[in-house]
């Protein structure tokens, strides 16, 4: 009994969590966007201290 109610538990949790497909694209697309920006930022932050040095 208690198994059934865990695995109706843990079903019910993953559907909640899962995004729309229009979502979840526009979701993995703007997480890309900040590590390009990230990576970007520490290009330039790279730059800056080798220009100090």
């Amino acid at each position: 009994m208690w198994e059934r109610a865990c695995s109706r538990m843990r079903y019910d949790i993953q559907h909640r969590c899962r995004l729309p497909g229009r979502l979840r694209e526009q979701a993995r697309s703007h997480r890309g966007r900040f590590l390009q920006i990230k990576i970007i930022s520490f290009e330039e932050d790279d730059a800056m201290q080798t220009q100090l040095l």
